[in-house]
C-alpha cells in the first residue's frame, strides 16, 4: 500500500476528483470477473510465448486490486475536508509524511483479530471476567453522518448489553442530557477535545464529550507507588 501511495504524491482537486470517480466506478466490481475475461482473451489471441509473458502481469494486477482501492481511499481521507471523502480539503499535504504511521499501524495490527458483526453479538461473544471493551458508537443525534445504520433504539440496546456483561467497559459519547440520563448510576467523566472541523474558523474551539464506565478509571493511578522526595525525608525543600 505504501508503494502504491508513492504514485499519488500530488495533492490537487483534479487528482481528488479522479480518485473519487475511480472508487465510485469500482465500488461493486471485484477482480475475479475481469481478470478471468482478460486471461481468457490473452490465451485465445496470443501465442504461447506471449501468453506466458503477460499472464504474470495479469495476476499481479488482480492481486493488487484491493491494494489500489485501499490506497485511493486513504488518499481521499487525508486530502478531503473533515475526512469525509466528499469534498476537497484545499490544504497542502504530502501523503508520504504518513508512511511511518502506516508502518506502525501494520505492526500494531499484526497480532489482532478484526471482526465485523453487530455490537451485541460481538460483546456477548468475547465477554469474560478479564475482558475490556472500549465502545465508540455514533454520537446521539449525529447518526445520519455515518454510513452504517444506527437507530435511536440502538443506544438503549447498547446500554442494556453493557449492563449485563462480566468484563469492564469504557464508552465515549457526546455530552448531552439524554446520554447522561441513559447511563445514570455509572461513572461519568466530562472531557473536552479540539473540534477539528471548526479549527479553520475558530482556533481552539472545543467539543464536549463524556467517558462512561462501569469501573473506577482512576483506581490504577491511585495504586501506583509514589516516588519519595527529599522533602518527605528531611522536611525541607532544596
Amino acid at each position: 500500500m505504501i508503494q502504491e501511495l508513492g504514485f499519488f504524491p500530488l495533492n490537487g482537486r483534479e487528482e481528488f476528483d479522479y480518485l473519487r470517480q475511480f472508487l465510485n466506478k469500482e465500488e461493486f466490481v471485484t477482480p475475479g470477473p475481469w481478470y478471468q475475461q482478460e486471461e481468457h482473451l490473452a490465451e485465445q489471441c496470443l501465442t504461447s510465448e506471449e501468453y506466458g509473458e503477460i499472464r504474470p502481469i495479469l495476476e499481479e494486477q488482480a492481486r493488487m486490486y484491493d491494494v489500489k482501492r485501499a490506497a485511493c481511499f486513504y488518499q481521499l481521507i487525508r486530502c478531503s475536508y473533515g475526512s469525509g471523502c466528499t469534498s476537497y480539503g484545499c490544504q497542502p499535504f504530502d501523503i508520504r509524511r504518513t508512511f511511518g504511521v502506516l508502518w506502525e499501524g501494520s505492526q500494531r495490527l499484526a497480532g489482532t483479530v478484526v471482526e465485523n458483526k453487530d455490537f451485541e453479538a460481538l460483546i456477548r461473544q468475547y465477554d469474560r471476567e478479564d475482558a475490556f471493551f472500549y465502545c465508540d458508537p455514533p454520537y446521539f443525534k449525529t447518526e445520519g453522518h455515518y454510513e452504517v445504520v444506527f437507530r435511536p433504539e440502538d443506544h438503549v440496546r447498547l446500554r442494556d448489553v453493557l449492563a449485563g456483561i462480566q468484563g469492564k467497559w469504557l464508552l465515549s459519547y457526546n455530552d448531552c442530557a439524554y446520554i447522561r440520563e441513559l447511563y445514570e448510576g455509572y461513572q461519568i467523566e466530562t472531557v473536552k477535545r479540539l473540534n477539528n472541523l471548526a479549527q479553520r474558523y475558530k482556533q481552539g474551539e472545543e467539543y464536549a464529550e463524556v467517558f462512561i464506565s462501569n469501573y473506577d478509571t482512576a483506581a490504577r493511578a491511585r495504586e501506583r507507588p509514589e516516588q519519595m522526595e527529599l522533602s518527605d525525608v528531611y522536611g525541607f525543600y532544596p
